[in-house]
């Protein structure tokens, strides 16, 4: 389904499906049959199944909450289901029962900082530091220590020449901007990250990235952009860019790195939300490779995390 339920609270959840079902109300001779379209939804709730408007309209029923019965037309004469004033009071204190307990378990803190939910893949051969700027010793780089002297060399080389396209603050960032890939879809299927980590099986160098700040670089439209409002002490606030507790943020960041590289994933590089490995099969083409992902980082703007790695695999 693509549209979610809301309850009084404004609360929304998404149905992870629907299922037609039969439905017989009464007994014979007055009762009814009629085919019901359900929504499914992952809920705790005292109720196995709630009846709505249209499958009510459809049996043309009559409710009276203050008798607890329903009537509805039959081919006979008309049908009626009685409440159980019991079974009523249970289904309520069920349900109370079942909100305080939800409320209970919810962990404590602000649900807008959450933790990025995938594991950063990491290189298992040696590392050293390297300077990335000559004026700046304090801005160093990940390497293998273990690669060729002369590699070694032009790889510093390049990557000190690429430098603008590392972020060391919230400054640096440019911001990408959803317009420059697209429409944004609240659904969309990520990547699996064992599938992710074996694509790289094979390779002679593998470089690991990580964008700076992740989802903080995606500019939040405009006119969404009160809608991420919240409350501090200090007065209310909202969100210029992507925040971690946004719904749909992992999935708007994979679908704009999968357009960014659309013609490289799969060949020489994989990108598993804001962590992306760079492949080659031969060494002397991975310098070529991180040529053409360092220009598409730099048309698109996005930055990188200056943790970056180049190692053989290991």
């Amino acid at each position: 389904m693509h549209s979610g339920l809301t309850g009084f609270t404004g609360d929304s959840i998404s149905p992870l499906g629907a299922v037609t079902l039969p439905i017989t109300l009464g007994v014979p001779p007055r009762s009814k049959t009629v085919m019901s379209t359900f929504l499914v939804v992952d809920l705790p709730t005292a109720y196995n199944a709630i009846l709505g408007r249209p499958t009510l309209n459809k049996i043309r029923a009559v409710v009276s909450t203050y008798h607890q019965t329903v009537k509805f037309s039959t081919h006979a004469e008309a049908g009626e289901v009685w409440g159980s004033p019991r079974e009523t009071k249970q289904c309520y204190l069920t349900t109370v029962s079942l909100h305080k307990r939800a409320r209970t378990e919810q962990p404590p803190g602000d649900p807008r900082e959450m933790k990025k939910p995938t594991p950063h893949p990491e290189p298992t051969a040696p590392t050293c530091d390297v300077p990335l700027m000559k004026d700046r010793l304090d801005r160093t780089i990940r390497i293998g220590s273990e690669l060729p002297e002369q590699e070694r060399e032009q790889l510093v080389g390049f990557l000190q020449e690429n430098a603008d396209v590392f972020a060391w603050s919230p400054s640096d960032m440019t911001g990408v901007d959803l317009k420059t890939v697209g429409k944004s879809w609240d659904c969309y299927p990520l990547p699996r990250i064992d599938q992710f980590v074996d694509a790289t099986a094979g390779h002679a160098r593998l470089s690991f990235m990580d964008a700076f700040s992740g989802y903080n670089q995606i500019r939040m439209a405009p006119e969404d952009q009160e809608d991420t409002a919240f409350l501090t002490d200090r007065g209310a606030y909202f969100y210029k860019v992507m925040s971690f507790g946004l719904k749909n943020t992992g999935a708007t960041y994979q679908r704009i790195v999968n357009k960014m590289f659309a013609q490289q994933i799969g060949l020489n590089i994989e990108v598993y939300v804001d962590d992306m490995i760079m492949k080659s099969r031969a060494t002397a083409d991975h310098l070529t490779d991180l040529a053409e992902t360092f220009a598409t980082l730099r048309r698109y703007g996005l930055r990188l995390n200056h943790d970056v790695v180049c190692v053989p695999p290991g």
